[in-house]
């Protein structure tokens, strides 16, 4: 007799791409769906394509795409903030935020470089 908790085997090829090429899944609205399906047929893109793209880990020619933005947390509500790095003014606030910080790289504060 067959114990329940047997499984099926699996091929080492099958275990090794599966290790490489995990599943990524989320559930959504119907009319969501719709929606993102329509936008990505009109892209003419796959669905890893769109995702990737849409994360910005995937530029529009389908090129590795550098990250355009920057997440922080805001101390006030802890929500995320999302910095656009190519929208100027979000990069001007950025300039702001690290001149307001007085950073300095590690190695010239190690030989006591300060402005």
């Amino acid at each position: 007799m067959v114990s329940m908790s047997a499984t099926k085997h699996q091929p080492p090829s099958k275990i090794r791409y599966e290790k490489s090429h995990p599943l990524v899944a989320c559930r959504v609205l119907r009319a969501e769906y719709d929606q993102l399906d329509e936008v990505r047929r009109s892209q003419g893109k796959s669905f890893r394509e769109f995702l990737l793209t849409g994360a910005g880990l995937l530029a529009a020619d389908g090129g590795r795409a550098l990250s355009r933005v920057l997440i922080g947390k805001c101390h006030a509500c802890h929500e995320p903030i999302v910095w656009d790095l190519t929208n100027p003014v979000h990069m001007k606030v950025l300039e702001d935020i690290l001149e307001r910080a007085s950073c300095e790289h590690g190695d010239c504060l190690k030989k006591g470089r300060s402005p």
